[in-house]
């Protein structure tokens, strides 16, 4: 399938997608909900898009799903529906996930295109296809913190996992290291200590500084495996948790401190890192997206026939 469609074309995929959202005739203005304009710019995709093979009647109906999703809902259907496609997804799937999306926020829909092209690209993860579309879902559907924060840490951590000389895991590894950190999507935190911006923010930051401590001659040396694991233990506290095990570590081998050899410096840190309390995460799952869930609701229990149920105002 891959000799039909070559993940370059990814690119092009996002590429036409924005071509056909900006060619849209009308903007959608300052109406509160521009379903009509959603319908009208989904049933033109359809209809220009001539490989997607989709008949009239099919196009019409999942013009009007989208248009449930209203402001921006053509668009992150096109976005997710035309990077599934030039990827090798057949048409009714790409389809099916871009309606999910329709009725999902810009962020997530951003976050799920991002995370995809970064696990399938070869030049990144390398990844299957539906290897790479599972782990996008998961990714855009963290909602504990900002699902941007979310996105920005999955790349950071990618980024950081195939450019460390020492550390040598295989892409999959590395892809599935990066969504479980990524994935616990904490609020972004401010790091006092570090010197580098990037690592600054985010659970990302959190973890690669803890990595590189416990690897560092002034930290305990660890072998790659088990800095990785104590770095993924400690970032569940967030830089709190990272800092406090630093400082834990240098006190117990301190000759004014415990005194104690190196092992049981690593027991001492590793105990008072985990007792951390966990940082509260932001809800970013709005009143927005709460309203816009139960007005698809209410769409679809008036297209079988019952009477919606109040949605707040």
């Amino acid at each position: 399938m891959r000799e039909f469609f070559p993940r370059f074309s990814i690119l092009l995929a996002l590429a036409v997608a924005a071509a056909t959202v900006t060619a849209t005739p009308t903007q959608a203005g300052s109406f509160a909900c521009s379903s009509t304009q959603e319908y009208i710019t989904t049933l033109e995709y359809l209809r220009a898009r001539k490989e997607l093979a989709v008949p009239e009647k099919q196009a019409r109906q999942v013009a009007a799903q989208v248009s449930i999703g209203c402001n921006g809902a053509a668009q992150r259907f096109i976005r997710v529906t035309a990077l599934l496609s030039q990827s090798g997804f057949a048409a009714h799937d790409a389809i099916t996930e871009g309606v999910q999306f329709a009725t999902r926020t810009d962020s997530e829909a951003a976050t799920f295109v991002s995370v995809f092209q970064r696990a399938y690209l070869p030049d990144y993860l390398d990844m299957d296809l539906q290897g790479s579309l599972l782990m996008a879902r998961d990714l855009a559907a963290r909602f504990e913190g900002d699902v941007l924060e979310v996105q920005k840490d999955f790349e950071r951590l990618v980024k950081f996992c195939m450019s460390a000389k020492d550390l040598d895991l295989p892409k999959p590894q590395c892809g599935a290291l990066a969504a479980r950190v990524a994935g616990r999507g904490r609020a972004v935190m401010e790091d006092a200590g570090a010197t580098d911006k990037t690592e600054k923010t985010g659970i990302s930051g959190a973890f690669i500084s803890a990595f590189n401590f416990l690897r560092s001659p002034r930290g305990p040396e660890l072998a790659t495996f088990q800095a990785l694991q104590v770095a993924e233990e400690l970032v569940v506290s967030g830089v709190d948790g990272v800092e406090n095990f630093k400082k834990a570590y240098r006190y117990a081998l301190s000759k004014k401190g415990l005194g104690v050899p190196r092992q049981e410096a690593i027991v001492f840190a590793r105990n008072l890192g985990k007792q951390t309390p966990a940082a509260e995460p932001k809800v970013y799952a709005s009143e927005v997206k709460r309203k816009l869930n139960a007005r698809s609701q209410s769409a679809r229990e008036r297209s079988a026939g019952r009477a919606p149920a109040s949605v707040g105002q």
